[in-house]
């Protein structure tokens, strides 16, 4: 049996953080479309909800605060996949 799947379009979000992390030397090599790993950090000491956004498995920052609260209750059910794309400035 072959599961059907559909996408849903849930949010449109900045980076925060980028400058602060990874996302400055590698943002040369990002391009439109490539996935992003969205990696909960429910232990943070600022956000529990927090979700870092990795490229390559490299931090470049974060989901913002007032955008992670849905992500993170997806992101931490298990039986969902989420999956984030780079869309750059338009």
């Amino acid at each position: 049996m072959v599961r059907q799947y559909r996408r849903v379009y849930l949010l449109q979000s900045f980076v925060r953080g980028f400058r602060f992390n990874n996302g400055p030397q590698l943002l040369e090599k990002m391009l439109e479309g490539d996935m992003l790993e969205l990696v909960r950090e429910p232990y943070n000491t600022f956000d529990d909800r927090a979700i870092a956004l990795h490229f390559n498995q490299h931090k470049i920052g974060y989901i913002p605060r007032e955008d992670n609260d849905m992500l993170s209750k997806i992101n931490g059910c298990g039986s969902c996949s989420v999956e984030c794309r780079n869309n750059p400035f338009e």
